[in-house]
């Protein structure tokens, strides 16, 4: 599948490579968002693909979303028939066999629900940290 090839060579040492593959997925994009969240929703969901495919598609899923307010005005007027179908089969994703990928999930799913969610205004800090990988047993402690 050429899309996880590009997916792995964004994290590659050799510039020419990271940055043609840096422009695919920017034109992926621009072609079309519904058919970018389907395809990277694709690869995080497919235990067959490689962890290192699977960790840029939730990283390219939960970032446009977070930080991109074209993306995330786009991701607001889908269809609901759509947007629940791309919801699901990140959900899907929360049964991995890998640790790592439920956890990345977890963030890519805080990233949606944040921008979808009224209460993200009220409690400014509850997304951001939901939308962390790593979770340190510290920073949940009572005082």
């Amino acid at each position: 599948m050429e899309l996880v090839e590009t997916l792995e060579n964004i994290l590659s040492n050799d510039k020419i490579l990271r940055l043609k593959s840096e422009e695919i997925i920017s034109n992926l994009i621009e072609k079309g968002l519904q058919e970018y969240l389907e395809k990277m929703t694709f690869i995080l969901t497919d235990e067959r693909i490689s962890l290192k495919a699977r960790q840029m598609a939730a990283t390219l899923l939960k970032n446009p979303i977070l930080y991109i307010p074209k993306i995330q005005e786009q991701w607001l007027t889908f269809d609901i028939t759509v947007k629940d179908n791309i919801r699901n089969q990140i959900l899907t994703a929360l049964g991995s066999e890998n640790e790592f990928i439920r956890n990345v999930t977890g963030s890519v799913i805080a990233a949606f629900a944040k921008v979808e969610t009224p209460i993200s205004e009220k409690w400014k800090t509850l997304f951001p940290c939901l939308c962390q990988t790593n979770f340190g047993n510290d920073k949940f402690l009572l005082s």
